[in-house]
């Protein structure tokens, strides 16, 4: 189980992390948030607690999920990063799936084709009963 403490550490370094990366300074998300600078500087720091209106308050002005602030490592990027990697993948495997079924069935139509122009040419040089090829 987690230590109280170092959940609000997580949370702060969450915090920090995704207003940083929003460029938003301390003060415009106190303000934003409705709370005094010292509290955000404390959050951020993980000396106070959260309340939960807070919380989600703070996850919806930095575009976050509310689980996103509690997640540890501070990277709350990773489940869509995870999500992304899961459909690159998913799409590589369809498109590949498709490039071969696309290639096989294009290999086909090529192979019939050489087949009926290969029994084509074969059938038109007989004429009047032999080979064409046995006048030469």
């Amino acid at each position: 189980m987690i230590d109280s403490n170092i959940l609000q550490k997580i949370i702060g370094s969450n915090v920090k992390k995704a207003r940083t990366k929003k460029k938003l300074t301390q003060a415009q998300l106190a303000e934003l948030a409705g709370i005094s600078i010292p509290h955000m500087t404390n959050i951020e720091r993980g000396k106070t607690w959260l309340g939960v209106d807070l919380l989600v308050k703070m996850s919806s002005l930095l575009d976050l999920e509310p689980y996103m602030l509690l997640v540890d490592p501070v990277s709350y990027d990773a489940p869509l990063e995870y999500q992304l990697h899961r459909q690159t993948e998913e799409f590589r495997d369809i498109f590949q799936r498709a490039l071969q079924t696309f290639s096989d069935e294009v290999n086909s139509q090529i192979t019939d084709t050489e087949e009926k122009d290969y029994q084509i040419a074969h059938s038109s040089r007989k004429t009047d009963g032999y080979n064409v090829a046995e006048k030469k």
